[in-house]
């Protein structure tokens, strides 16, 4: 695969736009003289939410694109060559790896079918179009204890008293992560001089 990492590219992108958000608030509290409250941020929220799936929905094109690309770089298959194999125009082999175009869960399937992916790879390409997996456990492939556990709790040869009480100690290490995350969100208030 390429030097910098799928994740690294999306996220490199990710930030430039953040950047070019802050900028425009920037200009906006430069314009007005006032940053915008929080009545203003509630009123633009639902704004706010589209603009936010918006950039997801690139981010996660962009994440598709790449990481078709690295397969089909790896295999040293040209874009056209992959395109024939698919069964699909050049151009749009082209849009999917610029992140111009979104790909159908069938068109995933092609494509991994056409670079001939082994079942995780070819996971890994429908996660990558923000799909679910065909197994499950193929997201935790570099996860072996939470493999482990989630085998453990669908084998029906363990008690179910015991797979409760293992369903419970998960939901509280969930639990816990939860307040650990809220509580690193939150700021914590200063004491006024």
């Amino acid at each position: 695969m390429s030097g910098q990492t799928v994740d690294s590219k999306a996220t490199d992108w990710y930030i430039g736009m953040k950047r070019l958000r802050r900028s425009d608030d920037l200009a906006i509290e430069e314009k007005f003289g006032c940053r915008i409250g929080n009545a203003a941020l509630l009123a633009t929220g639902q704004r706010q939410w589209g603009i936010e799936m918006e950039e997801r929905l690139v981010l996660e094109r962009v994440a598709f694109g790449l990481v078709l690309k690295d397969y089909r770089e790896v295999r040293r298959v040209s874009q056209s060559k992959l395109a024939v194999r698919a069964g699909f125009d050049h151009s749009y082999v082209s849009r999917l790896e610029s992140g111009a175009r979104t790909p159908t869960r069938d068109a995933v399937a092609q494509l991994a079918d056409a670079l001939e992916l082994d079942g995780v790879n070819h996971d890994k390409l429908l996660v990558a179009a923000g799909y679910l997996p065909r197994e499950v456990s193929s997201l935790l492939a570099e996860e072996p204890e939470i493999t482990d556990v989630l085998n453990l709790l669908q084998n029906l040869d363990v008690p179910e008293p015991y797979r409760a009480s293992m369903r419970q100690v998960l939901r509280s290490l969930a639990d816990q992560a939860r307040l650990v995350l809220n509580d690193a969100k939150v700021p914590s208030a200063g004491v006024a001089a």
